[in-house]
């Protein structure tokens, strides 16, 4: 076999195993007590047919199958654009889990600096730059060195296991699912138990405590926890805070934290508190979380408005 057609061959075949494994990994990540099940195997077909190509190849270069230079020309082709139609499938799979995932996070959880999964939509991203320009760059220059190719590969390997490694579980208590069409929000609860007398209740249970007990200053609060607090089911509780309340459950709890927030801010007795100290006091797990949410909700920076509101 041709030293270009190796190459390409086995980047073709690494393609078609990686990226279903990739979109795995990625629903792995985003779902909460993910099992990898037998008609999930399914997806691994691709793999076990480019292979099958890939071993007559063998065979042909071997002397033990013949093979005309249109067939193994046609062959080759086969397998560069079955790795490049799954690629694109996985990779668009994969993004549409994260997207849900951004959606999920925020209607369970207050602070998601360390499972928004930023570092694995910014690896996504550059893993289909580096295929493309890969493909791109053999097409026109016809590349006779794939050192560097798998040099790239390694360290993209490496990559991964760090930041896979370093990644803390997400959802190690119970979630509300969001699903990817529920912008109509009579549709999304249609099959929900909860009438408007008990929706009317669990709004004003919720408030009351938020204004009494200051929940939100918890910097782990989350819906499922929220929930079992207040006695109510997650469902339900979600059903209000998205209903009645026209928020998800991130930003509504961070309103509160910002509102508190301005408080802590114009108060006098905190000229010495610095605004990192403040953000860590009313809730926020990041200074930057801090400063993204006060802008959103007062469309001011924390320093522009305490500035507004100096003390005399």
């Amino acid at each position: 076999m041709p030293f270009l057609e190796t190459h390409t061959i086995i980047l073709g075949i690494t393609s078609v195993i990686i990226s279903p494994l990739l979109y795995f990994y990625v629903k792995a990540l985003t779902s909460y007590r993910f099992l990898f099940k037998k008609k999930d195997a399914v997806h691994l077909l691709p793999f076990a047919f480019c292979l099958l190509l890939s071993l007559l190849f063998l065979l042909s270069d071997h002397g033990l199958l013949h093979l005309f230079s249109m067939a193994k020309d046609m062959l080759h082709n086969i397998i560069s654009l079955i790795s490049f139609i799954v690629f694109a499938l996985y990779i668009l799979l994969a993004n549409i889990k994260l997207f849900h995932h951004t959606k999920t996070i925020s209607n369970n959880f207050s602070n998601v600096d360390r499972i928004n999964l930023i570092w694995l939509r910014i690896f996504l991203l550059l893993l289909t730059f580096f295929l493309v320009f890969a493909a791109v760059f053999d097409l026109i220059f016809h590349l006779r060195n794939w050192d560097i190719i798998w040099l790239v590969c390694t360290i993209i390997i490496y990559i991964v296991s760090y930041f896979g490694l370093a990644q803390p579980a997400i959802f190690t208590v119970p979630i509300m699912e969001v699903g990817l069409s529920t912008r109509n929000k009579s549709k999304k609860y249609e099959k929900s138990s909860l009438d408007e007398e008990n929706a009317q209740k669990h709004l004003l249970k919720l408030k009351s405590d938020m204004q009494l007990r200051k929940i939100y200053l918890d910097k782990d609060i989350s819906l499922s926890k929220l929930a079992e607090d207040l006695g109510i089911s997650i469902h339900h509780l979600s059903q209000v805070i998205n209903e009645k309340l026209g928020k998800n459950f991130y930003d509504f709890i961070n309103s509160q934290r910002i509102q508190e927030a301005e408080k802590q801010l114009i108060n006098p007795d905190n000229k010495h508190l610095s605004i990192a100290a403040i953000a860590f006091e009313v809730g926020f797990n990041s200074l930057s979380a801090f400063n993204t949410a006060f802008k959103k909700f007062t469309g001011l920076t924390p320093s522009r408005f305490r500035k507004k509101h100096s003390f005399s």
